[in-house]
């Protein structure tokens, strides 16, 4: 059998279905890339260079059973297959041996699904890969806290990002999938009145719904860190969105009771990390209108305080 000619594209495939060109443009894709093809035994038969059109070939290759792989390393003929290594940011959305824009293997990994060579020249070794987004670090400065409690409502200031393929994500809510990556470590976050775990997703996601509870004492800040999917589903590059405050909060409230004691009541409270604390004030009222003092003890940095019953 005589000698053929492989070849193939690398598409910039940003919306991660059928494998094809889906960036609306001409195709572009990150330099420093190579086609290395791979004999059944696992080791390179020929590399070549990927121009930024994304076209490739490689002329007089014999007959045999071969896979593509994609690295920005150049493989050595005779030598084990190079790991898929992309670009910087770059990241795979598929393969495919066939005809643009009609499958996907479902299993992007820069490889090719096995083809064979015989007596005619294949085409349409196809892959598709696409360019991570990044969100944005964002900072809002609130007042201070009252009660270790931001409410929700506080916080105004929108995620943002970029996407390479996407554009600039800058509207409220949303704009795309967000997903929050880690948690504060000094407070509760919840959103929409309900507790946030790592790995949450938010479709359209509004800052005015995040709260935060049981902030430490202390704090002059407390953050959360998010990150964006992109239209193909890949999750992004993420970035901190701070919030500040100028004043440290004064202590962490652990507990606070009322034991009801015939028409009065004993309060009894724990704190700990108080600082810069003069002391606490209570007052009661018959009609939760009108309050009158109740009694008041120094901050002593102890394990807990109480007032002693009085009548109502």
């Amino acid at each position: 059998l005589k000698p053929v000619t492989i070849s193939g594209n690398v598409f910039r495939d940003k919306d991660g279905g059928n494998v094809n060109n889906s960036s609306g443009s001409a195709n572009n894709i990150a330099t420093g890339l190579y086609a290395n093809l791979i004999s059944a035994a696992g080791t390179v038969v020929a590399s070549v260079a990927i121009p930024a059109t994304g076209v490739y070939s490689f002329a007089s290759i014999g007959a045999g059973t071969y896979t593509m792989r994609i690295s920005t390393t150049q493989g050595v003929q005779g030598t084990a297959a190079p790991a898929v290594v992309l670009p910087t940011n770059w990241v795979s959305t598929g393969e495919f041996n066939g005809t643009p824009n009609t499958g996907n293997d479902g299993t992007p990994n820069g490889i090719s699904a096995a083809f064979t060579v015989e007596a005619v020249d294949v085409s349409n070794i196809n892959f598709g890969i696409q360019q991570r987004s990044t969100a944005n670090v964002i900072t809002q400065n609130i007042t201070t806290p009252v009660g270790q409690t931001i409410t929700p409502g506080t916080l105004t200031t929108p995620v943002a990002g970029s996407d390479p393929e996407d554009g600039a994500y800058t509207s409220t809510p949303g704009p795309v999938t967000v997903i929050i990556d880690t948690l504060p470590t000094n407070a509760v976050m919840r959103y929409n009145g309900t507790i946030v775990t790592a790995g949450s997703s938010f479709t359209a996601f509004n800052p005015a719904l995040v709260s935060f509870t049981g902030i430490s004492g202390g704090s002059t800040a407390t953050r959360f860190v998010y990150s964006f999917v992109d239209a193909a589903g890949t999750k992004g590059n993420p970035a901190r969105y701070n919030v500040t405050w100028s004043t440290p909060l004064p202590l962490n409230l652990v507990s606070f009771t009322v034991q009801p004691d015939h028409c009065a009541a004993t309060v009894q409270w724990v704190t700990n990390n108080e600082r810069d604390l003069i002391g606490f004030a209570g007052e009661m009222s018959k009609d939760g209108a009108q309050f009158e003092e109740a009694g008041d003890r120094e901050a002593a940095r102890t394990a807990g305080y109480g007032i002693a019953p009085r009548a109502a």
